[in-house]
């Protein structure tokens, strides 16, 4: 485990670097900016500050996080090319006089610097090869992960991120051959990784089922396989495009990167002392998905559908010996992209879960419709973007809703300074995987420095 000190020096180095490329960068070209070199190297990087304020009382500032991205890419020939970036910020809302958090979760989020991509793309005819470490996507929905199965999450804010920021980058090998209207994709992962979930007491901490009265609870520590070929992620990716339609079918031998939270119960008989032992586990996955898009004169069809083969449960039963049971479990999404007369961008989306196999006092419902619209539109040459993304689960007759809105205006004050403003709203079920966070709602502000 890195130390604090290094840690530190890290998010230092990285802003020091960022520093320095501000004061080179070219005022016309955020995005790119060309190092003077013999070789094509393009070096850019973001600065940027968000606080959020609860709107429960009390209303506290829940956030007040600084970041610093740098991004170095190249292009050595036709054939070969690179890219390293990096990413590290602190959350200034620890520093308060009066703490909102303890400080397991000052430990957990206060504060961090890593690598995020450093990779090498290597092409030769129909064959092209990404190696290193890197986001892998085969899915297509708006905001939500469905085929976007390959990459762990960092769930310490939840959904509310961009979902490439909520991507944990792996160590891969990505090799993909081009035949005409074929596409084939290969992938191998050696090093594993798991989601990051919010410690207990911090703000998008999950929901655990009810626990007996009285009990002490002793957590270990996330269980892992070893990092070898035996234990590594392997897939691939057949793609056709016929007629117009995009048409991709995958297998991939992964990982549930949720950790399943296995349990057991201990009775001291001269005490009558109860322990509730849990112990975090990575349990394989076998996925077998398929993804679809068409363009219908300006309409964007598209479709995900997912089948996991016995996937693990949550059982909300303290009298069963592991807490967890197993099922097969299918999930689907149909979806459309549309812009109405050249100004707002719209999609609307709809999907459904299904926990194949019966399962007693599951933790869930064993099946769920859910639907999400999103939209954007810009005023005054797009300077003013107001953007707008709901999703609600469809209750069923004696269930409650459950549902998270996220309007948001968009200032882009100039091509390097942009700015937004918004809320994050929360409602229904509250042991829904929106509704157990109704009371962690929240306003927040957003600056963005681009060079």
């Amino acid at each position: 485990m890195k130390t604090s000190f290094s840690r530190l020096c890290s998010i230092f180095l990285l802003a020091l670097f960022m520093a320095a490329a501000s004061g080179n960068a070219q005022a016309e070209e955020p995005e790119s900016t060309p190092i003077s070199s013999p070789f094509k190297l393009s070096l850019h990087g973001e600065l940027r500050h968000e606080t959020a304020v609860r709107l429960q009382k009390p209303q506290e500032i829940s956030k007040n996080k600084h970041f610093a991205y740098l991004e170095l890419s190249g292009k050595f020939s036709r054939s070969f090319g690179f890219n390293v970036s990096g990413r590290g910020y602190y959350d200034s809302v620890f520093d308060f006089p009066s703490p909102l958090y303890d400080r397991s979760v000052e430990r957990d989020q206060q504060w961090d610097a890593e690598l995020r991509n450093a990779y090498v793309d290597i092409s030769a005819g129909p064959m092209g090869l990404r190696l290193g470490k890197q986001q892998i996507v085969w899915g297509e929905a708006v905001n939500l992960f469905f085929a976007d199965v390959i990459n762990p999450r960092d769930m310490r804010e939840f959904l509310l991120p961009d979902l490439e920021d909520i991507r944990i980058p792996l160590w891969a090998a990505d090799l993909e051959f081009f035949f005409g209207n074929t596409h084939l994709e290969f992938i191998a992962i050696p090093v594993l990784e798991h989601d990051r979930l919010g410690v207990p007491g911090s703000e998008f901490a999950f929901g655990t089922p009810s626990l007996p009265p009285d009990v002490e609870l002793n957590v270990a520590e996330v269980r892992m396989p070893a990092n070898n070929t035996r234990n590594g992620v392997y897939g691939f990716r057949i793609g056709q495009f016929v007629k117009g339609w995009d048409l991709n079918g995958f297998y991939l031998y992964g990982y549930d990167y949720t950790p399943t939270f296995f349990r057991t119960i201990e009775i001291d008989e001269a005490t009558e002392r109860v322990t509730l032992n849990v112990t975090p586990e990575i349990a394989r996955k076998r996925t077998v998905g398929a993804t679809f898009s068409k363009d219908v004169h300006g309409l964007i069809l598209k479709g995900e559908f997912i089948y996991d083969r016995e996937r693990n449960f949550v059982v909300d039963d303290p009298a069963h010996p592991t807490g967890i049971a197993k099922s097969d479990y299918f999930e689907y999404l149909i979806g459309m992209d549309y812009t109405f007369s050249r100004r707002l961008d719209f999609n609307a989306q709809f999907f459904q879960q299904y926990v194949l196999n019966p399962i007693d006092n599951l933790y869930r419902p064993d099946r769920a419709s859910y639907g999400s619209i999103w939209f954007k539109t810009g005023f005054w040459d797009n300077r003013v973007e107001p953007e707008f993304f709901a999703v609600a689960r469809i209750p069923r007759a004696g269930e409650d809703s459950d549902f998270m809105f996220r309007p948001k205006l968009n200032f882009n004050i100039s091509n390097h300074i942009l700015a937004a403003v918004g809320a994050d709203l929360f409602g229904g079920d509250p042991t829904g995987s929106f509704g157990q966070y109704e009371e962690k709602g929240r306003m927040f502000v957003q600056v963005r420095l681009l060079f």
